[in-house]
């Protein structure tokens, strides 16, 4: 099989995280104009949108195994890149929850699909690693001038950030023209049973691990919901919200080398516990504060937040039986699209009341401290709370 070159798919991988962070940066807005600020009609687009994600994914994730890699990247970046043109003419909210849902539905798939074909083509684990790790990277940086040049260039006309996303998708999309040609792989159809998969959540050894994804990624889907409206109310407008959100990424960076240097010298629940505790601290009091005050907690929030992913994932592959890591992986997956689902459309239903703003982002951390509370009788080591990194080790592994 020839090599897929690796300059390529950091450039698709760097235009499709520029395009999706220009969407996550105006979306709020738009839906606020669109929907005439009808917090719940908002809620339920974002939460429903999620729900193709969470009933079609295994059958997507099929696709390019069926058509080839280099097929569905060509095809999947020229839908995305129309779709996000499109919604820059619409004014009728029921066309863009059809739009949000082949975003949610195809975005994730394209990122895994491109992972895939690093693990596939990369056998030499030093050199696969590498270029994992130069995707998070690329990504990472994507993100960053995707919030903003959005924050730029949607400051006076917000659609504009839609067609920023349609041209760095279709742009992609050429890109993935220089793949090399794959052939179909063979593959056993496997069955997709919502119910069953929704029952199998709790049948594991890690039930406190399946709420906190849950709570986790319902807290980001509200987080992504409701920060640009707090970012409104202050009276400050896209820009602003394009230069929060690229901190945060700017900060998830600095912690990636300090999460891998804590889960090799400390017990990764130790890691997953303390990262949690400091996050749903951090995201108790960023309701409370001015744009500066909120830029800073933002950041420590997103800082510790991107550690408690990869303690998640060491934590199942060290305590977990390998030939079951795969089956709740997917289980996790599933737990992730229910928090998408459920919490913008609570979130749009508390709006509606007294709570108000910052009273959903309160209540957000609070669910938070109460993951928290629980997982820690079930995990946190009774000797040693919270993970330390030592220096002589640190010296010892790079020759100081």
């Amino acid at each position: 099989m020839k090599k897929t070159p690796p300059k390529t798919l950091f450039a698709i991988t760097f235009f499709y995280a520029l395009a999706t962070a220009s969407i996550a940066t105006i979306e709020t807005v738009f839906l606020k104009h669109i929907s005439q600020t009808n917090y719940v009609l908002m809620g339920i687009i974002l939460g429903t949108g999620a729900i193709g994600y969470l009933l079609f994914a295994p059958n997507v994730h099929q696709i390019p195994k069926k058509i080839g890699k280099k097929t569905f990247l060509i095809w999947t970046s020229m839908l995305l890149g129309t779709t996000a043109i499109y919604a820059a003419n619409i004014q009728l909210t029921p066309y863009y929850l059809i739009i949000k849902t082949i975003l949610l539905l195809l975005i994730p798939v394209s990122f895994s699909t491109i992972l895939a074909d690093i693990e596939e083509s990369f056998s030499f684990s030093k050199i696969k690693d590498t270029l994992l790790l130069g995707i998070g990277v690329t990504a990472l940086i994507g993100g960053i001038v995707g919030y903003l040049l959005t924050g730029y260039i949607a400051k006076t006309v917000v659609t504009h950030g839609y067609i920023l996303a349609g041209l760095s998708y279709l742009l992609a999309g050429f890109i993935s023209l220089r793949l090399p040609a794959q052939q179909q792989e063979y593959y056993k159809p496997t069955k997709n049973n919502l119910l069953k998969r929704i029952e199998t959540l709790f049948e594991t050894q890690h039930k406190g691990l399946t709420i906190l994804t849950i709570v986790l990624h319902g807290y980001w889907a509200v987080r992504d919901f409701i920060i640009p409206l707090l970012i409104l109310e202050l009276g400050y407008g896209v820009r602003e919200i394009g230069i929060l959100f690229a901190i945060g990424v700017l900060a998830g960076i600095g912690s990636m080398y300090v999460t891998k240097l804590l889960l090799e010298q400390n017990h990764s629940e130790q890691v997953l516990l303390a990262a949690l505790l400091v996050a749903a601290i951090v995201a108790t009091l960023l309701p409370f504060g001015s744009f500066v005050l909120i830029g800073i907690l933002y950041a420590i929030y997103v800082a510790t937040d991107s550690m408690i992913s990869p303690a998640i994932q060491t934590h199942v592959e060290e305590t977990t039986p390998e030939h079951t890591i795969k089956q709740y992986t997917k289980s996790l997956s599933t737990a992730a699209a229910l928090g998408w689902v459920i919490s913008p459309i609570l979130a749009g239903l508390l709006l509606e009341t007294q709570i108000g703003i910052r009273g959903v982002l309160f209540i957000g951390g609070v669910l938070l401290l109460v993951t928290y509370a629980y997982l820690q009788k079930e995990y946190l080591p009774r000797k040693k709370y919270f993970p330390t990194i030592s220096l002589k080790k640190t010296r010892r592994r790079f020759h100081w």
